[in-house]
């Protein structure tokens, strides 16, 4: 089982660089070109022995891509942002900062280009790492990681209501093996739902669980997609008002490591 483990760090380490849930912005085989029209993109840099935030956001009608402003100014290795913003223009931005051997989430809350002073999210989990964050229509705040309870990794999520945290909760089944690489969304009828690898039958697959209004539902293993699975047709329709996060073709030109970087699109245009 400690292989396991192993397998699950590495894992987790590579995806960390090359991981990204991607959208639809480009559809080879219906010569399809999607443009960002509203945006948000943060980043960490390296600063010394630290890692630094930065954020830029981007609406069509104005000069292009904001400039960067830096959000954190610390001695953490921050890494892996992720960022979501409400209908009152609350954003989210929580990344993962290291500091010696320990992992903790951290999140500021911003407002236009000004941002709170970073805070931890309350966790007496070990290494806390690759979050993903989504605010749901009422305003609140869900967070999901990757962390270790002292045995494998595991899936745990906690919600921001504007003034406090909720205390951390495991969201996949209890096992023996890793639980990894989760991403938080809203599903079709507003609920959050968190899909993840998984390590079961001797293999990563996917898994999925969805909020019930107590507690997230039984974990369900999804289909992998196919070779031959063809990529969804974009429209006028599918393609505007869109929630998703971009893959690297979309960033701006000034982030020399898109690999490091996490674009969210609110809304996209057909350009061709």
């Amino acid at each position: 089982m400690e292989n396991i483990r192993f397998l699950s760090l590495f894992v987790l380490i590579v995806s960390g660089l090359l991981f990204r849930p991607q959208g639809v912005f480009a559809d080879d085989s219906a010569e399809t070109l999607v443009k960002v029209d509203k945006g948000d993109v943060v980043w960490s840099i390296e600063d010394g022995d630290a890692q630094q935030i930065y954020f830029s956001s981007y609406q069509s009608g104005k000069s292009g891509w904001s400039e960067p402003v830096k959000v954190t100014n610390d001695f953490y290795r921050n890494g892996h942002p992720v960022i979501d913003a409400g209908k009152s223009g609350k954003r989210m931005l929580v990344w993962t900062a290291g500091s010696g051997s320990d992992y903790i989430i951290r999140y500021s809350v911003g407002k236009d280009d000004t941002w709170s002073e970073p805070e931890s999210i309350p966790s007496q989990l070990q290494e806390n790492l690759a979050p993903s964050v989504v605010i749901d229509k009422s305003g609140a705040t869900w967070v999901v990681w990757s962390a270790n309870d002292g045995g494998q990794d595991e899936i745990y999520f906690a919600k921001y209501s504007g003034s406090n945290w909720t205390i951390p909760m495991r969201v996949n089944s209890g096992n023996d093996v890793p639980d990894i690489l989760p991403v938080i969304a809203l599903n079709a009828k507003g609920t959050p739902e968190v899909t993840w690898q998984g390590y079961r039958h001797d293999t990563y697959v996917q898994l999925q669980s969805t909020w019930n209004g107590e507690g997230w539902s039984e974990e369900i293993e999804l289909e992998a997609a196919s070779e031959e699975t063809e990529v969804a047709e974009v429209t006028e329709e599918t393609s505007t008002e869109t929630a998703t996060n971009a893959s690297i073709a979309n960033m701006p030109s000034f982030i020399e490591h898109p690999e490091h970087a996490f674009l969210r699109v609110y809304k996209s245009s057909i350009v061709k």
